[in-house]
């Protein structure tokens, strides 16, 4: 039985997702909301591959756009961000039930200036929301990453960065007009 795009759209609309990773691959891993499942998807994104499994351009932006939330989690200047790769965020999921808090750990690399070496790191776990105080993520990099899980879940359901043809565009049909006199 073939799925209709709204059944895999509600379908990956139900799960949690627990992990995005873009770097060599796309990896996705999610479980249902009662965690008594997981699952997932890695897609490479090599010569072969690449082209059919690429993320879209704002799906790749979304990650990166926690940047300046890594520098502010990491206590460095704002100005470090563009040293800063963003490539995979982990999400837990705490609490009771139906009122579960996400946390997000972010992975990403620094650039380092002076000994022009990468650091790869991961931020510490900060939750979405903290009922007794601590630290927790910014409001605007809860945010983001609400976005970043609404991309992932567009691409689960089959977005991609594919190549179009301009198959109708009017420079084209008149060259073709000509070719025929």
């Amino acid at each position: 039985m073939n799925k209709t795009d709204a059944q895999i759209k509600a379908q990956f609309n139900a799960v949690r997702i627990t992990k995005i990773r873009i770097a060599d691959e796309v990896e996705i891993l999610y479980e249902d909301p009662d965690g008594d499942w997981e699952s997932g998807i890695k897609l490479p994104l090599d010569e072969t591959h690449g082209a059919k499994n690429a993320p879209t351009p704002e799906f790749k932006n979304s990650l990166q756009d926690l940047a300046p939330a890594v520098c502010e989690i990491c206590e460095w200047k704002k100005e470090e961000a563009a040293t800063v790769n963003v490539s995979a965020i982990s999400i837990k999921y705490k609490g009771e039930d139906q009122h579960k808090t996400m946390g997000v750990n972010i992975t990403a690399t620094k650039r380092l200036l002076k000994t022009k070496a990468t650091m790869c790191f991961n931020t510490p776990y900060l939750p979405e929301d903290t009922k007794g105080g601590g630290a927790k993520l910014t409001p605007e990099a809860a945010i983001q990453v609400h976005l970043i899980i609404d991309e992932a879940r567009k691409y689960l359901s089959g977005a991609r960065a594919q190549m179009s043809l301009p198959l109708k565009d009017e420079k084209q049909t008149n060259i073709l007009d000509m070719r025929k006199n």
